[in-house]
């Protein structure tokens, strides 16, 4: 036996003795990935455990670990405001202009957004008209669809989901501290392209190893697609980006993260289900690389 990162840098355990019959598929924290069955080391009701890759459910934690720096964007491109904004548009036949709006939002939702925009020094003048809420002053916009964010690199798509955020979803924050974000976009008629764009872009950040989560709601004429996420790195550069609105502290899963790192070192230093083959290298990885800690 020995004990590894896996291809899905997972933390396992060859395990001769299991036999390989079937794969089996997971999903956590929007991260999908599959094996055989094997051992896993997970993170349950407080505990760090051994079990079957078959025998993992809903709840469990999964450890994803690899050699890497921290990612860490601190510099917010206002460039991409123009593209967040710019999803949704329509043609005045009577100005012959062409607007930008955002479907569904309410009065006292707006007012909120006019004044994070003040704070953050975006120079925009949003007005109300029949299609909601408006911006007429950029009318020339060359929107940029989500697809084409990614040859741009992490600080453009992070710039991006951060005006999404602001336009059409919350940071949730709790005593200075930053929990998680959540968007709500509506996607009705021809926007419903916009799903397969945004579906690229989180598999892209997946790759990086920046989990988000996405979801859909069918509603009678529309789809609501949902994106969250609780990665430490990503919720790091929003904070930093969201500075002048409101100080956060802490990211609260970059704190537990750490806490349960420690656990899991002295876990596999002590424990005697571990082999020794490879425990050097893994424990080493663990202390120098990102760890992160997925929820199925």
């Amino acid at each position: 036996m020995k004990i590894l990162i896996d291809q899905n840098n997972l933390l396992t355990i060859e395990n001769p003795n299991i036999p390989k019959l079937k794969e089996y598929s997971n999903i956590a924290s929007g991260y999908n990935f599959s094996d055989y069955d094997k051992w896993i080391i997970v993170y349950h009701k407080k505990q760090i455990k051994i079990i079957n890759l078959k025998n993992l459910w809903d709840t469990m934690n999964v450890f994803w670990i690899k050699k890497r720096k921290p990612f860490i964007e601190n510099k917010l491109d206002e460039d991409w405001f123009e593209s967040a904004f710019g999803l949704f548009n329509w043609f005045d036949e009577n100005t012959w202009k062409k607007y930008f709006f955002i479907p569904k939002i309410k009065e006292s939702e707006f007012e909120i957004l006019k004044k994070k925009l003040h704070k953050l020094a975006v120079d925009i003048n949003l007005e109300k008209n029949e299609k909601g809420v408006c911006v007429s002053s950029l009318s020339d916009w060359d929107n940029k669809i989500p697809s084409a964010i990614i040859n741009n690199g992490i600080t453009s798509i992070f710039s991006f989901l951060f005006w999404l955020v602001l336009i059409y979803g919350k940071m949730d924050i709790k005593n200075w501290d930053l929990v998680s974000i959540k968007i709500h976009i509506p996607l009705f008629g021809q926007y419903i392209k916009y799903k397969e764009e945004l579906d690229s872009l989180l598999k892209f950040l997946q790759e990086d190893g920046i989990f988000i989560s996405r979801s859909i709601v069918q509603n009678k004429d529309w789809i609501t697609y949902q994106i969250s996420s609780s990665d430490y790195e990503f919720l790091w550069s929003l904070a930093y980006f969201y500075q002048s609105i409101e100080k956060i502290q802490k990211i609260l899963k970059q704190e537990t993260t750490e806490n349960i790192k420690s656990e899991l070192i002295n876990f596999l230093e002590i424990n005697d289900l571990i082999p020794e083959d490879w425990k050097e290298d893994v424990i080493a990885m663990i202390e120098d690389g990102i760890v992160k800690i997925l929820t199925v």
